[in-house]
């Protein structure tokens, strides 16, 4: 019994010295290596800077990493970077010991690299974002300095952008196809096989899906065959209009696209704030959220994203309807009167009543604007719903011709409102500043949150209380995933598949 043992114990010493100095990952046996399809366009380029695609953007996210994610909350958190130092409008950002695929060091000249990589692309919105920045510099090999043209608190919220090795984009190989740049992230392309490979030195968790095999789909008449007849186990849409649904489980991921009833204050009584209060509170956005968004959005309590907690304070606006203060607001600009067809007069006879210009190609929308037009009669204010196409629709909310109208914006990661909210802003159609009084004006406030003197949650308050604009919702992305993956499918809006170490299959 005793040379029995001992043959045992020799024989587990040699195992155990053996497998010495090896990475072993101890796969539990419901978690085995796995391989996913996911769709791409194999005419489009898998550089994150001149990718056409939202597929080919979004495959990018496992191929490069940025300096920082954004989380849930919209908080910036750590990636490529470690710690950053924030003085004024200088940001310090301190880099990790990561490497590229290739085995090659990162350093601060691949962020300055990626940078003006980034500032010059014409997709995907890199350049606006990053427009505030107006110097940067490699300090030394693992650090880098952002000098900004203003403040900006939540700038680290911009640095999502894609870090590419130095000098590895546009390469093509002996047959002139583009090679993919290189990155740092958890996959390696191997386009010639059409498969993405796990990057097994990848720098954070490993995800059991050691494949992920890809399918082109270089349009969304092919993208939506694939995804009806289950060829790709995960898909993504933010899109409104063209819905694939796909056969399986759907996660929610928050996106900050901020749907609202834009206002042309130069058109009569909309010129007052309480007319616009008054607006605002017969509308009912749960119901919205429900029956026009299936709730694939959540309810606008204020101008920003409600899970950003830095403005849960001031953020006022209750998600159903309170016709009670509809009324109180149009009595104070002396709407106390109602004609015979019910709905409010002022004392010079004339009705509260006001057209809405609406997409009449977006069926969301629709829907909402016929629940703003049934609420607002309930509240004594003519509302009528105007349907027109969406050449029309753009045409005339940029020519300043409507009074009402449903349109929607993405803000900034980084919380920029500028746009919607102030005379000659991107969005800002119909827009006219308040003059100030008594209470600060929107340009006012928005400047000193520029210069530092105001944060975010006190802007927020001069913007409820001055509703230039009236927030609805704000949407969700939908990521439909297969009955393949069990759980654990949680994305971020800058990256969808950020924890795709935590799916279960």
């Amino acid at each position: 019994m005793k040379r029995c043992f001992a043959v045992m114990l020799a024989a587990v010493c040699i195992f155990c010295m053996a497998s010495c100095g090896k990475k072993e990952t101890v796969t539990p046996a419901a978690q085995k290596q796995q391989e996913i399809t996911l769709l791409f366009s194999q005419t489009d380029s898998l550089d994150p800077y001149s990718a056409k695609t939202e597929q080919n953007r979004h495959l990018a996210t496992l191929i490069f990493d940025s300096l920082y994610k954004v989380d849930k909350n919209f908080r910036a958190v750590p990636c490529l970077a470690v710690t950053c130092e924030q003085k004024d409008t200088v940001f310090t950002v301190h880099l990790g010991a990561f490497t590229f695929t290739d085995g090659t060091a990162l350093s601060s000249a691949d962020v300055v690299y990626s940078f003006e990589k980034a500032r010059q692309s014409a997709t995907a919105g890199y350049a606006a974002a990053l427009s505030e920045v107006e110097s940067i510099a490699a300090v030394d090999p693992a650090t880098v300095r952002f000098s900004l043209n203003r403040f900006d608190p939540y700038f680290l919220n911009l640095l999502t952008f894609p870090i590419l090795k130095t000098d590895s984009a546009g390469l093509t190989d002996s047959d002139g196809v583009e090679i993919p740049p290189i990155g740092c992230g958890r996959y390696i392309p191997d386009t010639a096989n059409l498969k993405l490979i796990r990057n097994d030195n990848y720098h954070d968790t490993l995800s059991v899906i050691k494949q992920i095999n890809l399918i082109s789909a270089p349009d969304s008449e092919s993208a939506s065959h694939y995804v009806q007849m289950g060829a790709c186990d995960l898909y993504y849409t933010s899109s409104e209009t063209n819905i694939v649904r796909m056969s399986g489980k759907r996660s929610e991921i928050d996106i900050n696209h901020l749907v609202f009833l834009g206002v042309n204050s130069s058109y009569g009584a909309l010129g007052n704030k309480e007319m616009r209060y008054a607006i605002s509170s017969l509308i009912d956005r749960a119901d919205i959220v429900s029956s026009a968004y299936y709730n694939a959005a959540v309810v606008a309590n204020g101008f920003f994203n409600p899970a950003l907690s830095d403005v849960k304070s001031t953020s006022t606006i209750k998600q159903n309807a309170d016709t009670d203060i509809s009324i109180e607001n149009l009595a104070k600009i002396g709407y106390t009167n109602k004609d015979e067809d019910g709905y409010y007069v002022s004392s010079s006879g004339t009705r509260a009543s006001f057209s809405l210009l609406v997409n009449q190609n977006n069926p969301s929308r629709m829907i909402a604007a016929r629940h703003i037009s049934t609420a607002a009669k309930s509240a004594g204010i003519e509302i009528t719903v105007e349907p027109v196409s969406f050449e029309t629709y753009l045409s005339r909310i940029k020519a300043g011709h409507f009074q009402l109208y449903l349109g929607e914006v993405a803000i900034g990661l980084n919380m920029d409102i500028k746009g919607l909210v102030v005379p000659g802003g991107s969005a800002a159609f119909g827009i006219s500043d308040t003059s100030g009084g008594s209470s600060m004006s929107i340009s006012g406030a928005v400047k000193s949150y520029e210069e530092g003197s105001l944060n975010l949650s006190s802007l927020s308050g001069v913007l409820l209380t001055e509703m230039p604009q009236i927030p609805i919702c704000y949407r969700k992305g939908s990521l439909f995933y297969s009955d393949k993956i069990k759980s654990g499918v949680n994305g971020l809006s800058c990256d969808i598949y950020y924890n795709m170490a935590d799916y279960k299959f």
